[in-house]
């Protein structure tokens, strides 16, 4: 969804200012993926999730007058839809099909209603024209502020002194204990705000550790609404973790296959029938082609052979394969730069190193076949080779090698085109066909 009004442009990112999105404690927003889409520099999104335990007071979307009058009006519209049906004689049933229609109907009489939405809106402290406290003035919100005194009704007053009062006998002194026990697990000596750091510093110890898989819950508990890179980090190294610990599992799969296969083709090369293998053997060929659907393996040797004869059919059981991890990225090479001179050397060593090649292929055929007849020609142009990879070399000292090369390129004429025919004869001998003389070269 981000992605498409990215691609639609709705926001203008020229202004240095990042989208802002609000959202609530669902697990999809915890996505490797979609954490670094919105942490990416040119995709930036601020998002922060709501308190995961109490989006029914903060979330438009759960208010009486969206969610409330959806769900009455999708009852309401089942029941007429079934009553319709079955009066004209059609299965008392709701198809897939009817869904649009019913969610239609719904949604018309709750979520589209503009003026409800409004008092939705403003009642959960989000407008219509500015934020405002109603979220945290909520009746059921108000009692948890710390720093909120409570009202004069709650505080009462007796006269009754402490010693006549039953605190330790009958149901009322077991009363007693248990609110004194119940008292001191809540404070342990601390007060409320230390409890409050306690809880943020054991939620921050979980993620860093990955004790715990990352939730809106633990982030919330350890003070971070924000998804920003921090949590980015926290669930890349879990999922780097998750891999890790699959890749180890697989890695001590394939060890216990590759030794349970080692001995199963020791047992194997014996050459013996099943009836005189050992116990051992016995174990560990039931083991090989043991599914997990198997029972209990037998203890008794024959009830082990029999088993065996049950399930030797099934086939060589698959090895496990390995999951690839990620290789790390490769250093990026420099390519150097070559500058004319180098241009040249590196041509004239490509020459020089063809013509040894020549010379070197030339003195073998010359060895296996003592005739000789085409080595002189392959001597030859080897030489030729050498010496214009000489002159080169020169030029290129002195200079003149792009004058001498752009000089080549503009002659032409039948009689200054040297060109060299490599052809085959019967005989398998490499013969070199001059149209001039080779040595001019």
């Amino acid at each position: 969804m981000l992605r498409y009004l990215d691609n639609l442009e709705i926001f203008d990112r020229s202004t240095g200012l990042n989208p802002f999105l609000l959202l609530d404690g669902h697990g999809s927003r915890f996505e490797l993926e979609f954490l670094e889409y919105i942490n990416n520099g040119e995709t930036k999104w601020h998002v922060n999730i709501g308190l995961p335990y109490g989006t029914s007071y903060w979330q438009v979307g759960d208010s009486t007058e969206q969610n409330g009058c959806f769900k009455m009006a999708l009852t309401r519209l089942k029941q007429k839809l079934v009553t319709q049906k079955n009066d004209h004689n059609l299965p008392y049933e709701i198809n897939k099909t009817d869904v649009v229609k019913l969610v239609k109907d719904a949604w018309a009489v709750s979520f589209a209603r503009v003026n409800t939405n409004k008092k939705a809106v403003m009642q959960r402290g989000w407008g219509p024209k500015a934020l405002n406290y109603n979220v945290l003035l909520h009746e059921e919100i108000a009692p948890s502020n710390p720093d909120r005194n409570p009202p004069a009704s709650v505080i009462r007053k007796t006269n009754v002194a402490a010693d006549e009062l039953n605190l330790s006998a009958g149901l009322a002194g077991s009363l007693i204990d248990r609110i004194v026990i119940e008292k001191n697990k809540e404070t342990r000596g601390t007060t409320a705000a230390e409890m409050r750091q306690k809880r943020h510093e054991t939620a921050k110890r979980s993620l860093e550790n990955h004790e715990k898989r990352c939730s809106a819950g633990l982030i919330a508990a350890a003070g971070k609404f924000s998804l920003n890179e921090d949590v980015l980090a926290y669930v890349r190294q879990t999922k780097e973790q998750e891999q890790e610990k699959i890749h180890q599992q697989q890695l001590r799969k394939k060890d216990i296959y590759d030794t349970l296969q080692a001995k199963v083709s020791a047992i194997r090369e014996k050459n013996l029938p099943p009836e005189k293998w050992s116990v051992a053997d016995l174990n560990t060929m039931l083991q090989w082609y043991k599914n997990n659907s198997d029972t209990a393996m037998p203890t008794k040797k024959v009830d082990k052979l029999a088993r065996y004869y049950q399930i030797c059919m099934r086939g060589e059981p698959t090895p496990p394969i390995l999951p690839l991890l990620p290789l790390p990225p490769l250093p990026t090479l420099q390519q150097p730069t070559l500058t004319t001179a180098d241009e040249g050397d590196s041509q004239t060593s490509d020459l020089r190193l063809l013509a040894d090649e020549l010379t070197t292929h030339s003195e073998h055929r010359r060895v296996d076949d003592q005739s000789g007849s085409g080595d002189s020609d392959l001597l030859l142009l080897a030489e030729a080779m050498m010496a214009h990879s000489e002159h080169r070399r020169v030029d290129d000292q002195s200079g003149l090698g792009d004058s001498l090369s752009l000089c080549d390129e503009q002659i032409s004429g039948d009689d200054a085109v040297l060109s060299a025919d490599l052809t085959l004869n019967e005989d398998e001998n490499i013969s070199v066909v001059d149209n001039n003389e080779l040595m001019e070269v």
